[in-house]
């Protein structure tokens, strides 16, 4: 009877869903576990399995537990930095998980009041996304779908709920993580000497005694200068 309450998943996406919940509890962030999740989000390729995602996180934060509410919330702010736009037009197509978001932070301000531990914290955090978010989605509110951040923003602002951070603050990191550069070759490996391998099969080759000189220091290993020699004498005389 107990599986007839339970939020029938509406898309498979893997064991995820487990995941995301073992991950959020302990109140604190679990780094390694995120960065799993990251990852296999990343593979969904259909719009319905990201917002099989959301709908789990939704769930964690409804949960009224400090210990599940921060890990949950970094794991969102790790989840929107690291799967970029697609997944925060998804996050922001529900409208649930914003109704969550406010919910938990005005049991948070209660538990605040009554001065419960580890409510400070939780509702620092909440709010420091949530203003991050609603800043630096609100030039691309309307071009990308990403009013429901923008929306709780100013709500919350005008509700009076206190935001400790600068507005409009040019130091905050990209909400987005850049996309990662190759490095460029070192300039001693562009410029280091052919290989005897790569000179005995260099278009334009001749003299079979040096060839087979030089193939067999190759292969040896360490008597290649001997080898090489031999075989070109041969070959001259």
């Amino acid at each position: 009877m107990a599986s007839l309450f339970r939020r029938r998943k509406k898309v498979d996406i893997g064991g995820l869903d487990e995941l995301i919940t073992t991950s959020t509890v302990g109140g604190e962030e679990n780094v390694a576990a995120n960065i799993t999740i990251c990852d296999r989000v990343n593979l969904l390729r259909t719009p319905e399995e990201l917002m099989e995602v959301v709908e789990v996180m939704r769930a964690r934060l409804g949960v009224r537990d400090e210990a599940v509410t921060i890990p949950s919330l970094f794991l969102l702010e790790m989840l929107i930095k690291n799967c970029g736009m697609r997944f925060a037009q998804v996050v922001a197509a529900n409208k649930g998980i914003f109704t969550q978001l406010e919910n938990a932070l005005q049991w948070l301000q209660r538990r605040i009041r009554a001065k419960e531990p580890g409510s400070v914290r939780a509702s620092h955090k909440a709010l420091e996304l949530i203003q991050s978010w609603g800043e630096e989605f609100l030039p691309m509110r309307t071009s990308h779908g990403l009013e429901a951040f923008v929306a709780l923003y100013h709500k919350l602002r005008a509700r009076g709920f206190k935001f400790t951070a600068p507005q409009l603050d040019e130091t905050r990191p990209p909400i987005f993580t850049p996309p990662s550069t190759s490095a460029p070759a070192p300039a001693a490996a562009a410029t280091a000497p052919p290989s005897s391998s790569s000179r005995r099969h260099a278009p334009g080759a001749t003299g079979g005694g040096s060839g087979s000189g030089s193939g067999s220091g190759s292969r040896r290993g360490g008597g290649g200068g001997t080898g090489a020699g031999a075989g070109a004498g041969a070959g001259a005389g």
